[in-house]
């Protein structure tokens, strides 16, 4: 009797059921080539090269007696739950576990077996390549697979020592116990690793101790192979086509689960980052399907759902299109297989503004234009199909976007071409495809759209839809507006828009006020953002699109308000070359409020929220009518409804920092040292609270340890954010990605790996950017998280320790407490403790850290922190600097020359021995000395309101004087024509009282661009406050490139800008939006 046949016959007799058609074993045993395990101890196994395996790489597997194998040497069972709690991470080692059992010892007599047997391409292609195609077939996204290594250990009619220990059986082959067989598949290539486990049957009496699932080690985390499931249950559970058999991509950052189950809740699904607007073919594990299934997915919950018709890929997956949508930021996808009529598994796919991830379908500037002989569109045809038939075809349409008072609509505005060739290029005549009337006045802005016809559905490469993002309509609708308004209709338009709304301007005083230059803009990173469509960063040729006009004054970088108001309404801010606020009433490129934010506004699916789309409506197009199309002459009428925000009632933040060894600068100024041990509160507010981790930082010296203590970890929360929670810590050590740090939200690991995570969203208005240097050089170690009520906290990691800079808004200032201090104003109470007595801040370090520091300890029921760590009360710090210890690998020649008189440099060179450590200190106490002088507030007059007038300059603060040098109408200037901004008594105002008026005249003048204004920044160590660089930089550049007016520079110091962070944060949109 073949040995899989006494199996089947045993599995029948224990289990009492019938077993599934296939075995869930792979062959196994001495015919299969397979070897036993001899020996009580691990047994390494050496695969050949560096396999993957959730993130880092092993060379070497221990397979074990215990039901698993492990990729360290000291792996071993331990009477442990890994699903509970965090352990020491220097005790958390990898392993793969299909039964993590505590296995009884082999003996001549043991009543079972442990084969294994390495599979290489030499050895045994046949099995490789059969791997290969199951694994295709089995998992999501896996465009190529190529194994060469194979390892499978079968554990057969295993038992475990407590059966052995309490009777009444031995566990020998004469009287055995009750026993499990399972098996383990690994299969690698030099990029994947995936591993397949398999089990006949488990009768080994449960213990709380014996788990199935995968450990990453090093604290990253313990994935269950069957959530809710105990291992007796797993060879009777569906995992894929084959029951008991349970498939997972195990080389990546996070484990991707692979096959189907009919109770599997969460769909494994790529990609996880889609544009708004859709087109993108998910592919999606989850359901087990018959080949009958009707397959739909719904993306979104409630009214506001959309579906899209999806079909059956194999029995193990599904694939759906992205339908349009009207909101950005986590999605919910879920799936039915009955046509709708029931949901089962669901997934967050995160969804982003349509610039982020570029047009998959690119129109020239013409299609934004009033007339035009011919339109032109282009595709990449693969991204469509990967087929060279040339009988795949496709259907090319305008759609429509539209919006009532309580409805958002889509509507298909005219079909360009039905069964078109899917050549990757289509040409219209404009003539031909004119608008319906009762269309004309309703949809002001569409969505070019090229679609594989659904009978070739099962061809689709990565898309169904090629879209082209937003667009004006101006030529579809042209011919129907001049038959009703005449040639002029753009001006009317402009006029019906201006009449209606200025019926309701009251939005205007809920926005933020602008800054008042491009430093303090980029320096309050908690409540702006630098504008995707208008960057000193961007490399597009599209950049700044709707504020630049050949010949005059022109913005060289907007932001934008991060929070919406109520209304759903933003500010945006623009600056020039010089970096001063270019005021509406200036320039008709200059900063214009939004009556709907651009990136849209919670509740997303409604009027005036939607994303883009509602900006669109509300802004832009009435922009094209009032300007664009009518070469400027009415464009005051819309510049008098979008008159900028400007900074007469702005007021900036303050920052306060934590970094080093650690040192802190209170938000009013304090420098002191702190040294505690555990986690301490480093703000707390009513609004916000901020706690960090504290623990004993890397040293280098030989002789001596240091009570020296780093930061390593932050968590906060927002009371107006809804209680979402944010935790940042420091990444394990050795990861392949480089990841230097580990953010979770509300207890959830995310990561930021991939353009379209850079920046996410999440519930209660959080955001957190990924401020990466280069998508292509990701390290992961440099965050910022923005909160609503308009904190922003950033988080930097260097040398195996945190920098943290918190800035505070206005509004929270006299009601913050913690170690960043007390912010008032008043820099002799920041050492206040929790009794609120605050300690003289002249006092010694060793009384400010009894006396205040230690009473802002967190306690554990109080924590933020996923694992608490308590306060040790007992722990005494290096309260200040130490002599240089015997042995140190560095002199006081080597201090002097890094530090020179930095005292918190020289504190952490000589406690950590470290020189990077230190010179990291010096600068990011730099950085923060420049950060606090771009929050100074800047006095100013405002706007030097003479209407039409053109001016010297534009600088309208504090002791600059301004000269009116003409009428941009043409008109004649008269009154007084030079003015100072003064603040000698009082508020800043101008003298003399301003007079000065352009008297009426043609209104046909043009503003433009001024050219050479890209900016450079030079390459600098990157650790925090990257705005700094960009700010510092961007002043030194600005002599040198007056020399360069008249012709665009690209220099190589934009290749470095991309060191700003700031450029990552929004920027690689090229699309054209206000």
């Amino acid at each position: 009797m073949s040995r899989i046949f006494a199996l089947l016959c045993l599995l029948q007799f224990s289990a009492g059921q019938t077993p599934s058609p296939k075995l869930p074993l792979y062959p196994y045993g001495s015919e299969a080539g397979d070897q036993l395990l001899e020996t009580d101890s691990n047994l390494p196994l050496y695969l050949g090269y560096n396999v993957n395996f959730y993130g880092r790489k092993y060379n070497t597997a221990y397979v074990t007696e215990d039901g698993f194998v492990g990729f360290d040497a000291n792996v071993k069972y331990e009477h442990f739950i890994f699903k509970e709690g965090a352990r020491d991470v220097n005790l958390d080692f990898p392993f793969l576990a299909p039964f993590y059992f505590d296995g009884e010892h082999i003996t001549n007599e043991y009543q079972g077996n442990i084969y294994y047997r390495l599979v290489f391409t030499n050895s045994s292609q046949s099995f490789l390549t059969e791997l290969q195609n199951y694994m295709l077939n089995a998992t999501v996204g896996t465009g190529s697979f190529v194994p060469d290594l194979a390892l499978v250990v079968t554990w057969e009619n295993v038992t475990d020592k407590s059966q052995v220990e309490n009777g009444p059986c031995t566990g020998i082959r004469s009287n055995p116990c009750k026993s499990a067989t399972f098996q383990l598949v690994l299969v690698a290539c030099p990029m994947h690793t995936f591993v397949i486990f398999n089990y006949l049957w488990e009768d080994v009496p449960f213990k709380p101790y014996y788990q199935a699932g995968i450990n990453g080690g090093h604290g990253v985390g313990w994935t269950p192979v069957c959530t809710g499931c105990s291992p007796q249950d797993l060879p009777r559970k569906i995992g894929s086509d084959v029951t008991g058999r349970f498939i997972f991509r195990v080389s990546k950052d996070t484990i991707e689960r692979g096959g189907c189950s009919d109770s599997r809740r969460n769909l494994q699904i790529l990609p996880t980052v889609v544009g708004m607007l859709g087109g993108e073919l998910l592919d999606i594990s989850g359901p087990c399907m018959d080949p009958d299934v009707a397959v739909v997915c719904r993306f979104g919950s409630g009214e506001s759902a959309v579906t899209s018709q999806g079909f059956r890929f194999n029995s193990m997956r599904l694939k759906c299109p992205v339908p349009r949508l009207t909101q950005r930021g986590s999605v919910t996808v879920a799936v039915s297989t009955d046509g709708a009529h029931s949901y089962r598994g669901q997934a967050d796919i995160y969804v982003v503004l349509p610039a982020v991830l570029g047009k998959s379908l690119s129109l020239p500037d013409n299609w934004y234009s009033v007339t035009a002989d011919s339109l032109t569109m282009s595709w990449d045809p693969a991204a469509l199909s990967l087929s060279t038939d040339p009988g795949v075809k496709v259907d090319i349409r305008l759609i429509g976007y539209s919006e009532t008072d309580t409805n958002v609509n889509w509507k298909v505005l005219t079909t360009f071409a039905t069964g078109a060739d899917n050549s990757g290029t289509y040409t219209i005549t404009p003539s031909q495809y004119q608008c319906f009337p009762s269309d004309c006045d309703v949809f002001e802005a569409a969505v070019v759209e090229v679609e594989l016809q659904k009978e070739f559905m099962s061809q689709a490469n990565n898309r169904t839809v090629m879209n082209s993002g937003p667009i004006a309509t101006g030529w579809y609708i042209n011919s129907d507006m001049t038959r009703r308004y005449g040639d002029d209709w753009p001006q009317q338009r402009c006029m019906q828009w201006y009449n209606a709304d200025r019926q309701s301007m009251d939005w205007l005083d809920r926005l933020l006020h602008c800054p008042c230059n491009v430093d303090q803009a980029l320096a309050d990173f908690g409540r702006f953002q630098t504008d995707l469509s208008c960057s000193m960063f961007s490399k597009s040729p599209t950049n700044c699109y709707y504020h630049s006009e050949a010949g005059q004054r022109s913005a060289a970088h907007c932001v934008r308000s991060i929070q919406p108001t109520s209304e759903g309404a933003g500010n945006q801010c623009c600056y020039d070359k010089d970096g001063i606020l270019m005021n509406a009433a200036d320039t008709y490129q200059g900063s214009t409020p939004d009556r709907s934010h651009d990136w849209g506004a919670a509740p997303y699916n409604t009027p005036g929220h939607v994303p883009s789309f509602s900006h669109w409506i509300k802004d832009v197009a009435s922009f094209y009518y009032c300007c664009l199309w009518t070469k400027y002459s009415h464009c005051n009428y819309y510049m008098d409804q979008r008159a900028t925000r400007d900074c007469n009632g702005y007021n900036p933040p303050k920052a306060a920092i934590a970094y080093g060894d650690p040192h802190i600068t209170t938000f009013d100024g304090k420098l002191y040292n702190f040294g505690g041990k555990g986690d301490y509160y480093l703000v707390k507010s009513d609004q916000f609270a901020l706690q960090g981790k504290f623990d004993m930082g890397q040293q280098l010296q030989v002789n001596r340890t240091f009570n020296a203590t780093v930061l390593t970890s932050v968590a906060m929360s927002d009371s107006v954010s809804s209680g979402t929670r944010v935790e940042i810590h420091l990444a394990p050590s050795g990861l392949n990605s480089g990841r230097g740090l580990d953010v979770f939200v509300n207890g959830k690991i995310k990561l930021f790996n991939q353009q379209g995570l850079f920046k996410q969203d999440f519930e209660g208005g959080v955001t957190v950017v990924n401020v990466a240097i280069d998508p292509d050089d990701n390290r992961h170690d440099n965050f910022t998280v923005i909160m609503k009520s308009g904190v922003g906290v950033q988080v930097a990691a260097a040398n195996r320790l945190l920098h943290v800079i918190v800035n505070m808004p206005p509004n929270v200032k006299n009601r913050t407490q913690g170690l960043m201090g007390t912010w008032n104003g008043v820099v002799e109470d920041d050492f206040t403790p929790r009794s609120g007595n605050n300690i003289d801040i002249a006092s010694s370090q060793q009384i400010v850290y009894q006396q205040f520091a230690k009473t802002w300890k967190a306690p554990n029921v109080e924590s933020m922190f996923k694992n608490p760590t308590e306060a040790d009360d007992s722990f005494v710090p290096s309260y200040n600097q130490p002599q240089i210890p015997s042995g140190a690998g560095f002199s006081r020649v080597d201090l002097d020359h890094t530090c020179g008189d930095n005292a918190q440099c020289r504190f952490d060179y000589t406690v950590t021995g470290n020189r990077d450590i230190a010179n990291a200190t010096k600068m990011a106490a730099g950085w923060f000395s420049e950060l606090q002088s771009f929050q100074r507030p800047v006095l100013s007059c405002g706007l030097l309101d003479v209407t039409h007038s053109s001016k010297d300059n534009y600088n309208y603060s504090v002791g600059n004087s301004v000269t009116l040098t003409g009428c941009r109408n043409g008109g004649s200037l008269s009154g007084d024509t030079t003015y100072i901004c003064s603040a000698d008594f009082g508020d800043p105002k101008w003298k003399p009282t301003v007079s000065a008026q352009c008297s009426a005249a043609s209104e046909d003048a043009g503003i433009g661009l001024i050219i050479g204004i890209v900016v450079g920044v030079v390459a600098a160590i990157v650790i925090i406050v990257i705005i700094v660089v960009v700010i510092v930089k961007r002043r030194k550049n600005t002599d040198r490139k007056e020399s360069k007016k008249g012709e665009p520079e690209v220099e190589e110091g934009q290749k470095d800008a991309m060191m700003s962070d700031l450029k990552k944060r929004e920027s690689n949109g090229s699309d054209k939006n206000e």
